[in-house]
Protein backbone atom coordinates (compact mmCIF):
# COMPACT_ATOMS: atom_id res chain seq x y z
CA UNK A 1 0.00 0.00 0.00
CA UNK A 2 2.85 2.16 0.71
CA UNK A 3 3.83 1.91 -2.99
CA UNK A 4 0.15 2.40 -4.76
CA UNK A 5 0.11 5.91 -2.41
CA UNK A 6 3.65 6.76 -4.34
CA UNK A 7 2.58 6.44 -7.23
CA UNK A 8 -1.00 7.97 -6.81
CA UNK A 9 1.20 10.69 -5.47
CA UNK A 10 3.41 10.89 -8.37
CA UNK A 11 0.56 10.36 -10.55
CA UNK A 12 -1.37 13.26 -9.42
CA UNK A 13 2.27 15.25 -9.16
CA UNK A 14 2.25 14.42 -13.18
CA UNK A 15 -0.80 15.37 -14.01
CA UNK A 16 -1.06 19.43 -11.92
CA UNK A 17 2.60 19.99 -13.79
CA UNK A 18 1.01 19.62 -17.06
CA UNK A 19 -2.37 21.49 -16.24
CA UNK A 20 -0.35 24.20 -14.58
CA UNK A 21 0.83 25.06 -18.28
CA UNK A 22 -2.56 25.20 -19.25
CA UNK A 23 -3.01 29.13 -19.55
CA UNK A 24 0.89 28.90 -21.52
CA UNK A 25 -0.99 26.93 -24.03
CA UNK A 26 -1.69 27.54 -27.91
CA UNK A 27 -5.38 29.17 -28.47
CA UNK A 28 -6.16 26.41 -30.65
CA UNK A 29 -5.21 23.79 -27.58
CA UNK A 30 -6.77 25.64 -25.32
CA UNK A 31 -10.18 26.05 -26.98
CA UNK A 32 -10.11 22.31 -27.83
CA UNK A 33 -9.66 21.58 -24.02
CA UNK A 34 -12.17 23.65 -22.99
CA UNK A 35 -14.88 21.80 -25.38
CA UNK A 36 -14.07 18.85 -24.14
CA UNK A 37 -14.82 20.28 -20.45
CA UNK A 38 -17.88 22.02 -21.58
CA UNK A 39 -19.45 18.21 -22.92
CA UNK A 40 -17.98 15.60 -20.36
CA UNK A 41 -17.59 17.61 -17.32
CA UNK A 42 -20.10 16.77 -15.17
CA UNK A 43 -17.99 17.06 -11.12
CA UNK A 44 -16.43 20.39 -11.39
CA UNK A 45 -18.82 23.39 -11.03
CA UNK A 46 -16.97 26.31 -13.64
CA UNK A 47 -15.66 23.54 -15.72
CA UNK A 48 -11.84 25.15 -15.88
CA UNK A 49 -8.71 23.67 -15.85
CA UNK A 50 -7.46 25.60 -13.06
CA UNK A 51 -10.20 23.68 -10.37
CA UNK A 52 -9.14 20.75 -11.47
CA UNK A 53 -5.55 21.37 -10.44
CA UNK A 54 -7.54 22.07 -6.75
CA UNK A 55 -8.90 18.65 -6.72
CA UNK A 56 -5.39 17.22 -7.30
CA UNK A 57 -4.18 19.08 -4.66
CA UNK A 58 -6.84 18.31 -2.50
CA UNK A 59 -6.87 14.95 -2.76
CA UNK A 60 -2.97 14.83 -2.57
CA UNK A 61 -3.56 16.43 0.62
CA UNK A 62 -6.11 14.00 1.84
CA UNK A 63 -3.69 11.03 1.12
CA UNK A 64 -1.07 12.99 3.28
CA UNK A 65 -3.20 12.60 6.08
CA UNK A 66 -4.26 9.21 5.83
CA UNK A 67 -0.31 8.10 6.51
CA UNK A 68 0.60 10.96 9.42
CA UNK A 69 1.26 8.10 11.43
CA UNK A 70 2.95 6.08 9.72
CA UNK A 71 5.21 8.19 7.41
CA UNK A 72 4.82 11.51 9.04
CA UNK A 73 7.50 13.09 7.07
CA UNK A 74 6.40 12.75 4.02
CA UNK A 75 3.16 13.13 5.10
CA UNK A 76 4.16 16.98 5.92
CA UNK A 77 5.71 17.44 2.47
CA UNK A 78 3.23 15.87 0.80
CA UNK A 79 0.54 18.05 2.77
CA UNK A 80 2.51 21.75 2.36
CA UNK A 81 3.24 21.07 -1.55
CA UNK A 82 -0.58 20.63 -2.06
CA UNK A 83 -1.22 23.32 0.11
CA UNK A 84 0.99 25.30 -2.11
CA UNK A 85 0.15 24.72 -5.38
CA UNK A 86 -3.10 25.11 -4.23
CA UNK A 87 -6.55 23.13 -2.73
CA UNK A 88 -10.13 23.96 -2.97
CA UNK A 89 -10.92 27.09 -1.12
CA UNK A 90 -14.55 27.93 -1.83
CA UNK A 91 -17.74 26.26 -2.44
CA UNK A 92 -17.69 27.38 -6.62
CA UNK A 93 -14.50 24.71 -6.55
CA UNK A 94 -16.14 21.56 -4.57
CA UNK A 95 -16.24 18.98 -6.67
CA UNK A 96 -19.92 17.07 -7.04
CA UNK A 97 -22.87 15.44 -8.95
CA UNK A 98 -25.56 17.71 -8.67
CA UNK A 99 -28.88 16.16 -8.57
CA UNK A 100 -30.18 19.67 -10.19
CA UNK A 101 -28.22 19.92 -12.50
CA UNK A 102 -28.45 16.04 -13.38
CA UNK A 103 -31.84 15.29 -12.96
CA UNK A 104 -31.70 12.97 -10.01
CA UNK A 105 -32.95 12.48 -6.60
CA UNK A 106 -29.43 11.53 -3.54
CA UNK A 107 -29.78 7.91 -3.43
CA UNK A 108 -30.37 7.76 0.22
CA UNK A 109 -33.34 9.32 -0.29
CA UNK A 110 -34.04 6.94 -2.56
CA UNK A 111 -32.59 3.66 -0.56
CA UNK A 112 -34.06 4.51 3.04
CA UNK A 113 -37.76 5.47 1.01
CA UNK A 114 -38.56 4.32 -2.21
CA UNK A 115 -36.32 0.61 -1.14
CA UNK A 116 -37.02 1.05 2.85
CA UNK A 117 -33.90 -0.45 3.65
CA UNK A 118 -32.31 2.01 5.68
CA UNK A 119 -31.85 3.64 9.14
CA UNK A 120 -29.96 6.33 11.40
CA UNK A 121 -27.49 5.08 12.89
CA UNK A 122 -27.65 5.39 17.01
CA UNK A 123 -24.63 6.38 16.93
CA UNK A 124 -25.60 9.57 14.70
CA UNK A 125 -28.21 10.12 16.57
CA UNK A 126 -26.67 10.04 19.59
CA UNK A 127 -23.80 12.23 18.69
CA UNK A 128 -26.28 14.92 16.89
CA UNK A 129 -28.21 15.08 19.99
CA UNK A 130 -25.09 15.50 22.56
CA UNK A 131 -23.51 18.73 20.48
CA UNK A 132 -27.49 20.24 19.61
CA UNK A 133 -27.03 19.65 15.92
CA UNK A 134 -29.21 20.67 13.97
CA UNK A 135 -29.65 18.02 11.60
CA UNK A 136 -31.38 15.99 14.20
CA UNK A 137 -33.98 18.58 14.23
CA UNK A 138 -34.81 18.69 10.06
CA UNK A 139 -33.04 15.65 8.16
CA UNK A 140 -34.65 12.70 9.69
CA UNK A 141 -38.30 11.12 10.69
CA UNK A 142 -39.54 10.21 13.96
CA UNK A 143 -40.30 6.37 14.11
CA UNK A 144 -43.35 6.05 11.58
CA UNK A 145 -45.06 3.58 13.72
CA UNK A 146 -45.24 2.09 17.37
CA UNK A 147 -42.02 0.24 18.83
CA UNK A 148 -42.71 -2.50 20.92
CA UNK A 149 -40.83 -4.38 23.56
CA UNK A 150 -40.03 -7.44 21.81
CA UNK A 151 -39.72 -9.24 25.81
CA UNK A 152 -43.42 -8.79 26.88
CA UNK A 153 -44.29 -6.08 25.30
CA UNK A 154 -44.52 -3.65 28.02
CA UNK A 155 -42.88 -0.84 26.82
CA UNK A 156 -44.42 1.11 24.20
CA UNK A 157 -43.23 3.68 21.82
CA UNK A 158 -46.06 5.24 19.97
CA UNK A 159 -45.65 6.51 16.55
CA UNK A 160 -44.18 9.61 15.99
CA UNK A 161 -42.65 9.82 19.09
CA UNK A 162 -38.91 10.96 18.84
CA UNK A 163 -36.10 10.32 16.16
CA UNK A 164 -34.58 6.81 17.19
CA UNK A 165 -31.92 5.13 15.48
CA UNK A 166 -30.50 1.52 15.21
CA UNK A 167 -27.18 0.41 17.25
CA UNK A 168 -24.14 -1.14 14.62
CA UNK A 169 -24.18 -4.56 14.36
CA UNK A 170 -28.04 -4.66 15.51
CA UNK A 171 -29.46 -8.12 14.28
CA UNK A 172 -32.31 -7.60 11.84
CA UNK A 173 -35.64 -9.40 10.54
CA UNK A 174 -35.91 -9.76 7.31
CA UNK A 175 -38.27 -7.74 5.18
CA UNK A 176 -38.68 -4.38 3.77
CA UNK A 177 -42.07 -3.65 5.71
CA UNK A 178 -43.16 -2.68 9.69
CA UNK A 179 -45.42 -5.78 9.94
CA UNK A 180 -42.72 -8.62 9.30
CA UNK A 181 -39.65 -6.39 10.28
CA UNK A 182 -40.42 -4.11 13.61
CA UNK A 183 -37.06 -2.24 12.76
CA UNK A 184 -38.05 -0.13 9.75
CA UNK A 185 -40.38 1.78 12.11
CA UNK A 186 -36.89 3.63 12.72
CA UNK A 187 -35.72 6.98 11.79
CA UNK A 188 -35.47 7.25 8.15
CA UNK A 189 -34.76 10.20 5.93
CA UNK A 190 -37.43 12.90 5.87
CA UNK A 191 -39.58 12.58 2.37
CA UNK A 192 -39.21 16.35 1.73
CA UNK A 193 -36.62 18.25 2.47
CA UNK A 194 -33.07 18.45 2.10
CA UNK A 195 -31.63 15.16 1.70
CA UNK A 196 -33.44 14.57 -1.95
CA UNK A 197 -31.61 17.47 -3.36
CA UNK A 198 -28.25 17.08 -1.90
CA UNK A 199 -25.52 16.77 -4.02
CA UNK A 200 -22.87 13.80 -3.88
CA UNK A 201 -19.57 15.28 -3.26
CA UNK A 202 -15.92 14.30 -4.64
CA UNK A 203 -14.24 16.42 -2.56
CA UNK A 204 -16.08 19.05 -0.24
CA UNK A 205 -14.56 22.45 0.76
CA UNK A 206 -15.10 21.03 4.53
CA UNK A 207 -13.06 18.32 4.16
CA UNK A 208 -10.34 20.47 3.43
CA UNK A 209 -11.00 22.74 5.31
CA UNK A 210 -10.94 20.35 8.31
CA UNK A 211 -8.05 18.50 6.77
CA UNK A 212 -5.99 22.00 6.93
CA UNK A 213 -7.39 21.96 10.66
CA UNK A 214 -5.69 19.13 11.74
CA UNK A 215 -2.47 19.71 9.80
CA UNK A 216 -1.92 22.55 11.78
CA UNK A 217 -2.25 20.66 14.81
CA UNK A 218 0.61 18.76 13.60
CA UNK A 219 3.21 22.11 13.28
CA UNK A 220 2.49 22.46 9.17
CA UNK A 221 2.37 25.08 7.36
CA UNK A 222 -1.51 25.33 6.28
CA UNK A 223 -1.37 29.28 5.35
CA UNK A 224 -4.44 29.45 8.62
CA UNK A 225 -4.55 28.20 12.74
CA UNK A 226 -6.28 25.05 13.51
CA UNK A 227 -9.20 27.46 14.82
CA UNK A 228 -9.90 29.42 11.58
CA UNK A 229 -10.03 26.00 9.25
CA UNK A 230 -12.07 24.26 11.91
CA UNK A 231 -14.55 26.85 12.37
CA UNK A 232 -14.77 27.54 8.19
CA UNK A 233 -15.25 23.96 7.78
CA UNK A 234 -18.38 24.00 10.41
CA UNK A 235 -19.97 27.03 8.36
CA UNK A 236 -19.42 25.30 4.79
CA UNK A 237 -20.67 22.06 6.21
CA UNK A 238 -24.13 21.89 5.36
CA UNK A 239 -25.57 18.35 3.12
CA UNK A 240 -27.85 21.09 1.64
CA UNK A 241 -27.54 22.43 -2.11
CA UNK A 242 -26.42 25.05 -1.81
CA UNK A 243 -28.44 26.59 -4.71
CA UNK A 244 -31.45 26.25 -2.71
CA UNK A 245 -30.37 28.17 0.30
CA UNK A 246 -29.71 26.80 3.96
CA UNK A 247 -31.60 25.43 7.33
CA UNK A 248 -28.16 24.58 8.71
CA UNK A 249 -27.26 28.48 8.33
CA UNK A 250 -29.98 29.06 10.67
CA UNK A 251 -28.67 26.93 13.61
CA UNK A 252 -25.46 27.79 12.96
CA UNK A 253 -24.29 30.37 15.45
CA UNK A 254 -26.08 28.56 18.16
CA UNK A 255 -24.39 25.02 17.66
CA UNK A 256 -20.99 26.69 17.17
CA UNK A 257 -21.05 28.01 21.05
CA UNK A 258 -22.13 24.60 22.50
CA UNK A 259 -19.13 24.25 24.93
CA UNK A 260 -20.40 21.15 26.55
CA UNK A 261 -21.98 18.21 25.39
CA UNK A 262 -25.65 17.34 26.92
CA UNK A 263 -26.18 14.20 28.76
CA UNK A 264 -27.85 11.70 26.67
CA UNK A 265 -28.73 8.13 26.65
CA UNK A 266 -29.63 6.12 23.38
CA UNK A 267 -32.94 3.82 23.88
CA UNK A 268 -33.82 0.80 21.89
CA UNK A 269 -37.61 0.86 23.10
CA UNK A 270 -37.08 -2.80 20.84
CA UNK A 271 -34.63 -4.47 22.83
CA UNK A 272 -33.45 -2.12 26.16
CA UNK A 273 -30.42 -4.06 26.28
CA UNK A 274 -29.33 -1.88 23.19
CA UNK A 275 -29.63 1.03 25.36
CA UNK A 276 -25.83 3.24 26.29
CA UNK A 277 -25.07 6.43 27.51
CA UNK A 278 -23.39 8.76 25.25
CA UNK A 279 -19.97 8.55 24.55
CA UNK A 280 -20.00 12.20 23.15
CA UNK A 281 -17.50 14.45 25.62
CA UNK A 282 -16.52 17.06 24.00
CA UNK A 283 -18.32 20.41 22.68
CA UNK A 284 -18.03 22.22 19.95
CA UNK A 285 -16.64 25.76 20.88
CA UNK A 286 -12.87 25.90 20.19
CA UNK A 287 -10.76 26.03 23.27
CA UNK A 288 -7.16 26.89 21.83
CA UNK A 289 -6.17 25.63 25.31
CA UNK A 290 -7.42 22.08 24.74
CA UNK A 291 -5.40 19.01 24.11
CA UNK A 292 -3.73 18.41 21.23
CA UNK A 293 -6.06 14.50 21.40
CA UNK A 294 -9.15 17.21 22.61
CA UNK A 295 -8.85 19.13 19.96
CA UNK A 296 -8.05 16.60 17.14
CA UNK A 297 -11.25 14.24 18.75
CA UNK A 298 -13.59 18.21 17.92
CA UNK A 299 -11.92 18.34 14.29
CA UNK A 300 -12.40 14.43 13.01
CA UNK A 301 -16.05 14.89 15.05
CA UNK A 302 -17.05 17.99 12.78
CA UNK A 303 -15.39 16.37 9.65
CA UNK A 304 -17.61 13.67 10.51
CA UNK A 305 -21.07 15.05 10.57
CA UNK A 306 -20.19 17.46 7.56
CA UNK A 307 -19.17 14.64 5.50
CA UNK A 308 -22.85 12.77 6.05
CA UNK A 309 -23.52 10.76 4.29
CA UNK A 310 -20.27 10.12 2.00
CA UNK A 311 -18.78 7.45 4.25
CA UNK A 312 -15.66 6.56 2.83
CA UNK A 313 -13.43 9.06 4.22
CA UNK A 314 -15.28 8.79 7.80
CA UNK A 315 -14.16 5.17 7.91
CA UNK A 316 -10.72 6.05 7.17
CA UNK A 317 -10.67 8.67 9.66
CA UNK A 318 -12.47 6.33 12.23
CA UNK A 319 -9.85 3.97 11.79
CA UNK A 320 -6.51 5.85 12.17
CA UNK A 321 -7.87 8.09 14.66
CA UNK A 322 -10.28 6.56 16.84
CA UNK A 323 -12.50 9.92 16.42
CA UNK A 324 -15.70 10.60 16.69
CA UNK A 325 -16.06 8.14 19.48
CA UNK A 326 -18.51 5.87 18.53
CA UNK A 327 -21.18 3.41 20.43
CA UNK A 328 -19.66 -0.94 20.37
CA UNK A 329 -20.50 -2.33 17.39
CA UNK A 330 -22.85 -5.16 18.57
CA UNK A 331 -22.68 -8.73 17.12
CA UNK A 332 -18.85 -9.02 15.45
CA UNK A 333 -19.09 -12.91 15.91
CA UNK A 334 -21.54 -12.61 12.72
CA UNK A 335 -18.09 -11.55 10.99
CA UNK A 336 -15.34 -13.33 10.09
CA UNK A 337 -14.21 -14.18 13.30
CA UNK A 338 -11.46 -11.73 13.71
CA UNK A 339 -13.27 -8.79 14.97
CA UNK A 340 -12.65 -8.01 18.89
CA UNK A 341 -16.06 -7.42 20.79
CA UNK A 342 -16.82 -4.11 20.04
CA UNK A 343 -14.58 -3.45 17.08
CA UNK A 344 -15.35 -2.09 13.83
CA UNK A 345 -14.60 -3.94 10.30
CA UNK A 346 -11.06 -2.26 9.51
CA UNK A 347 -10.65 -3.70 6.10
CA UNK A 348 -12.61 -5.36 3.30
CA UNK A 349 -11.46 -8.57 1.88
CA UNK A 350 -9.80 -8.81 -1.10
CA UNK A 351 -11.51 -9.30 -4.29
CA UNK A 352 -11.50 -12.32 -6.34
CA UNK A 353 -11.96 -15.42 -4.34
CA UNK A 354 -14.72 -17.15 -6.18
CA UNK A 355 -12.10 -17.20 -9.07
CA UNK A 356 -9.14 -19.94 -9.27
CA UNK A 357 -6.92 -16.96 -11.14
CA UNK A 358 -8.31 -14.25 -8.48
CA UNK A 359 -7.67 -16.85 -5.50
CA UNK A 360 -4.23 -17.48 -7.12
CA UNK A 361 -3.57 -13.52 -7.14
CA UNK A 362 -4.51 -13.27 -3.34
CA UNK A 363 -2.09 -16.21 -1.86
CA UNK A 364 1.09 -15.57 -3.98
CA UNK A 365 0.81 -11.40 -3.79
CA UNK A 366 -2.11 -10.17 -2.03
CA UNK A 367 -1.45 -11.66 1.34
CA UNK A 368 2.08 -10.86 1.00
CA UNK A 369 1.39 -7.36 -0.02
CA UNK A 370 -1.23 -6.77 3.08
CA UNK A 371 1.35 -7.95 5.38
CA UNK A 372 -1.53 -9.67 7.77
CA UNK A 373 -4.27 -11.99 7.23
CA UNK A 374 -6.93 -11.24 4.41
CA UNK A 375 -9.52 -10.86 7.40
CA UNK A 376 -12.03 -7.67 8.54
CA UNK A 377 -10.11 -6.99 11.79
CA UNK A 378 -6.42 -6.88 9.90
CA UNK A 379 -5.33 -3.00 9.90
CA UNK A 380 -3.67 -2.21 6.74
CA UNK A 381 -0.58 0.06 6.12
CA UNK A 382 -1.55 3.66 7.83
CA UNK A 383 -4.47 2.14 10.46
CA UNK A 384 -1.77 1.63 13.00
CA UNK A 385 -2.81 1.95 17.26
CA UNK A 386 -1.48 4.46 19.48
CA UNK A 387 -1.37 7.97 20.25
CA UNK A 388 -1.90 10.59 17.19
CA UNK A 389 0.57 12.70 18.47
Amino acid sequence: MADIYASIVDNLDTINACLKHFDQRPDWYKSGVQGILMQYDKVSQDKSIASWRRLANSLKLRMAMHTVKVQPNKAKQWAEEAIQEGVIETTDQEFLLDPMMEGFTNPLFEIANSWNDTRLNASFESLLASLQHPYLEYLFEKNSSQIVNSADGSDILPANSRVIGLRAGVRMDPGQSVDVNPRVAYSSIKNSGEIPMAPLYLMKLSEVQFLRAEGCLHGWAMNGSAQQFYEDGIRNAQVENRKMGSTYQNYLDAYMAVETPVAYKYEDQMDHRNDIESVTKIGVKWNEGDPLEVKLEKIITQKYIAGFPYSYEAWNDLRRTGYPKLFPVLNVEDGDGSLAEGDLVRRILLPGRDTSVGMSDITTSGIEALGGTDTQGTRVWWDVEGSNF
